[in-house]
């Protein structure tokens, strides 16, 4: 009974029209949305008739943050992403620094290209790892493309930061085919 309870809080009282199983039957069958019709001019309309309301339009002066991290062979990558057009993965200097720094420099870039910013292993906001052999140039290679991978991204324009510039380096030696263009920032003097 109190699986049948927990289907009704989660699903509805017996939704979209559908008969949930009583509490003596074998087996409980989870209803589904009604699929959708989606035509090329016009609106979304369920095959029960109601009609889905539009997505409101984005604003062109918007840009949506999201970040998140991806498992690169065992470390907790950090990434974050602003802005639209082709994109630029942002590498930091360090180690041990995070993408913070540079964010306020290359915000303006935003504008005409969706920035990738990442958490270099042990940096920032990514994973510290206990065996200080996991930290490695090619490892951190290995970590840029794992995430390039895992957003599907396609090719990208790589940009590295002092210590960055060495694995954005690094990473078009190995992954030429996947860029577009690479720029390596030297330290200020």
């Amino acid at each position: 009974m109190k699986k049948l309870l927990t289907l009704i809080f989660v699903f509805g009282i017996a939704g979209w029209g559908q008969q949930l199983p009583s509490a003596d039957q074998n087996k409980i069958i989870v209803p589904q949305p009604p699929p959708l019709r989606v035509t090329s001019s016009g609106p979304q309309v369920r095959v029960d008739g109601n009609k889905k309301a539009p997505a409101a339009p984005k604003p062109s002066n918007v840009y949506r943050m999201e970040e998140g991290f991806v498992d690169a062979h065992g470390a907790l990558i950090y990434y974050k992403i602003i802005g639209r057009g082709a994109p630029l993965m942002i590498v930091h200097g360090g180690p041990g620094a995070s993408h913070d720094y540079l964010l306020p420099h290359l915000l303006p870039l935003a504008r005409t290209n969706k920035l990738i910013f990442i958490d270099e292993r042990g940096s920032g906001r990514s994973q510290k790892l206990e065996d200080a052999s996991k930290y490695t140039v090619e490892n951190m290679v290995e970590d840029v493309e794992d995430v390039r991978q895992a957003l599907g991204l396609g090719k990208i324009s790589l940009m590295g930061h002092s210590y960055g510039g060495v694995l954005a380096q690094a990473y078009a030696l190995k992954y030429q085919k996947n860029l577009t263009v690479l720029i390596s920032a030297p330290p200020r003097s």
